[in-house]
């Protein structure tokens, strides 16, 4: 059996400081790794969510990653 999530999920303790990026955790057997991701938006995903607002529908981010990861993602996207 394997597991992939976040890292605690995993089974791999607390992780590491918040350093701003995406933390996926995986196991199989004994076998353990844990990725650091930087994610990239699309291009026009801050003309999408211009969009969206200008016609009235109240935004909001919901995740499971490190707040300072969120955060990059919410203010490139104008979403406070």
């Amino acid at each position: 059996m394997y597991w992939v999530g976040a890292p605690e999920f995993c089974g791999l303790g607390e992780g590491e400081p918040d350093d701003g990026l995406s933390r996926v955790g995986f196991r199989w057997g004994e076998r353990t790794a844990v990725f650091r991701l930087r994610q990239a938006l699309r291009p026009d995903a801050a003309a999408v969510v211009a969009g969206l607002a200008a016609k009235g529908y109240a935004l909001q981010i919901l995740s499971g990653d490190a707040p300072r990861a969120v955060e990059e993602v919410a203010g490139a996207l104008g979403i406070a």
